[in-house]
């Protein structure tokens, strides 16, 4: 099964910060809205507080899966 990068990596976050990711505030999405509210609700509730910038122009790069766009999560 092939798991959204999205969901990946608040699997991961919550495993070092369980306080800060409820995996249940992430449903899977195909849909490019859907997919942009999830990465803004990671954005806004547990990268704020990590201080991990995310630019909405990097969220479209993610979304729009461009080739690079990982690297800008760091």
């Amino acid at each position: 099964m092939i798991f959204p990068f999205l969901v990946l990596i608040a699997e991961l976050i919550s495993q070092y910060y369980p306080k800060l990711v409820d995996l249940h505030s992430y449903p899977r999405a195909s849909s490019k809205p859907a997919k942009r509210h999830n990465w803004e609700h990671l954005r806004r509730k547990v990268f704020s507080k990590l201080a991990l910038p995310l630019s909405d122009e990097d969220i479209g790069m993610i979304i729009e899966s461009k080739q690079g766009a990982v690297n800008n999560v760091n």
